[in-house]
């Protein structure tokens, strides 16, 4: 009944609005209709650029302001559902789940950790990820938060290492074997007994 007496009103202000925008006489109720209208959009618009103006605080380093916490807090929560929702919707629609933590390489280069929940495909069959599964999305492909970069070099984590990760720390496995080319940005397998890879000991990068 609510939903209800909520649609009837919502459509009551937009003929409301329509007659406005066509010239057309008002009936009863339509300058009150409209003024409420024209004030929820006003204190909407302020709320967006509070927002947007938090955001670019903490985008640009600033200190924040006071109210500022609570704002990113609710835009980070808005985020992370919005984000999961469309990630379980593609999980849902293709038959897979994305339950399996994986480490970005290319912030592992930079000593960052940086780790995303991905569904899990079949083991990669050459390179520095050999016998390792990847992500199971189209190319293998995924998109890292901390370092914008969407790429397949992702680093299954294994259930006894999440907790590692999580704690900002990368497990003994993975540095120990993923001993990557010693050329900044680059995190392809090292060519024979060199420290750099085949693309670059043969001058092609």
């Amino acid at each position: 009944a609510f939903e209800d007496s909520r649609s009837r009103n919502w459509k009551r202000t937009e003929a409301a609005l329509d007659r406005k925008k066509n010239n057309q006489p008002p009936l009863d109720g339509d300058k009150e209709r409209i003024e409420y209208w024209e004030a929820f959009q006003a204190g909407r618009n302020i709320h967006l650029k509070k927002l947007q103006k938090a955001a670019q605080r903490r985008r640009e380093g600033h200190a924040p302001l006071p109210g500022d916490k609570k704002i990113l807090e609710n835009i980070d929560k808005a985020a992370a559902v919005g984000g999961q929702k469309a990630k379980d919707a593609k999980d849902e629609r293709y038959g897979r789940t994305s339950d399996t933590m994986f480490l970005c390489l290319y912030c592992m280069k930079k000593n960052e950790v940086a780790y995303a929940m991905l569904p899990k495909g079949e083991n990669v069959t050459k390179g520095l990820l050999k016998d390792l599964p990847k992500v199971n999305h189209e190319k293998g492909n995924a998109r890292c938060k901390n370092c914008k970069k969407n790429h397949s070099s992702w680093a299954v984590i294994n259930k006894g290492e999440e907790m590692v990760v999580k704690a900002g720390e990368f497990p003994e496995r993975i540095k120990t074997t993923m001993i990557m080319c010693e050329r900044e940005g680059c995190v392809s397998k090292p060519y024979g007994g060199h420290t750099i890879c085949q693309s670059h000991y043969r001058g092609r990068r």
